[in-house]
């Protein structure tokens, strides 16, 4: 694809708060080794710092960007942040400078704007109410979410929450769907050792979710549901990989249910496909998203989908066509859709198979990457002021 330099891709520079283990440290690990393998463009990443990132989010970035490095400056005032950023757009010839997450969005836009470089934001998470301790970064966002020149949001939904929350012109909106990755086994997977690993016997009806544990995922519906569902279903167990802030609290909810040998909290998991394939159902009882990465790989990997109505959700798991869908925060809802799903295998095996082609049209790292290439080349070619 022919750029801005007679024929190089446009130089892109990606600014990102962490590489930690989040939705959208995993989305740039896989956007930008697509970008640089279709040639839609050069990468430079700059990260807010190395506190806790993921290896493997490093290296894949790492290999694939013509530049990588931490700016070690976490706090949103620290100067030192902003000079990077600028020292960056200098010494790389950049040409749109696209950021990730809240704080990278604050301080990114500024020198972009500053230097009057297009920026491109990607949102994930649309505003709504949060802890305290992460409302400046939110209010420093909205602040300058103007600046940008386009925002893109991973679905519809949150596209248009943040649009209106905002007041960001609908003209600069973009919606870009998130990149699932797909979750395989290993090749010696034993799908019966797995279960028994997991669960502790192959003869269950396995339910597995994938997520940070905080409260906004709603696990503790989740859980509720367990509680409603144990008699009836007696094989029925369920596994939570992921770690977070909420982890004591839900231990202590599994135990308060009564479901200690039938909810188990995995902690971090790098074997997710072998989760996945292990599993029947894939479950997902957030209260806010955007557009969720795990339930996209789920779906990727073939496992029928019970999700909330929450956010982008809903504009890939279609009750009844592609997954079940139950309003949030309702975990009899939640129940009376997984014992759906669990006692129809026909509905199971239809809406799986109908996941698998609707991720694999619309949600694929070359479509994503394609897209993103498309934009950049619209900015760099005179769409900047629009």
């Amino acid at each position: 694809m022919s750029g801005p330099g007679g024929g190089r891709p446009p130089r892109v520079l990606h600014v990102i708060d962490s590489l930690q283990s989040g939705g959208a440290e995993r989305y740039l690990a896989t956007l930008v080794p697509q970008l640089t393998r279709d040639r839609r463009a050069e990468s430079v990443v700059r990260v807010g710092g190395s506190g806790n990132a993921n290896p493997a989010f490093v290296e894949a970035i790492r290999t694939h960007a013509a530049d990588f490095a931490f700016m070690e400056a976490d706090a949103i005032y620290d100067p030192r942040r902003y000079l990077e950023i600028a020292r960056a757009v200098h010494r790389f010839r950049i040409d749109v400078v696209h950021s990730h997450l809240n704080i990278a969005n604050a301080t990114s836009r500024l020198i972009a704007a500053a230097l009057r470089k297009p920026h491109v934001a990607t949102i994930q998470l649309a505003p709504y109410p949060i802890a305290e301790d992460a409302r400046r970064r939110v209010l420093a966002d909205g602040a300058t979410a103007r600046l940008s020149t386009r925002v893109v949001g991973v679905s519809p939904q949150t596209a248009d929450v943040y649009a209106s929350a905002f007041r960001v012109p609908r003209r600069r909106m973009r919606v870009i769907l998130n990149v699932p990755e797909r979750r395989l086994p290993p090749p010696n997977f034993d799908r019966a050792e797995m279960r028994k690993a997991l669960a502790g016997d192959d003869d269950v009806q396995l339910v597995c979710t994938l997520c940070r544990l905080e409260e906004r995922k709603g696990i503790a519906d989740l859980i509720a549901a367990v509680r409603e569902l144990r008699v009836e279903l007696p094989r029925l167990r369920v596994v939570v990989a992921g770690v977070g802030p909420d982890e004591s609290r839900l231990r202590q909810a599994i135990q308060d249910a009564g479901v200690e040998g039938i909810v188990r909290l995995l902690g971090y998991r790098e074997d997710v496909g072998a989760i996945l394939a292990a599993s029947e159902v894939f479950c997902l009882p957030s209260h806010h998203e955007g557009l969720p990465v795990s339930v996209l790989e789920a779906m990727l990997a073939g496992v029928p989908c019970v999700a909330t109505d929450a956010g982008g959700t809903g504009h890939v798991v279609r009750d009844g066509e592609t997954g079940l869908l139950v309003p949030p925060k309702s975990p009899g809802a939640l129940a009376q859709a997984l014992r759906r799903i669990l006692t129809d295998e026909a509905l199971a095996r239809r809406v799986r198979d109908a996941a698998g082609r609707l991720v694999a049209e619309c949600c694929t790292k070359e479509v994503v990457a394609g897209q993103y290439g498309d934009l950049y080349d619209e900015l760099v070619s005179g769409g900047r002021r629009a």
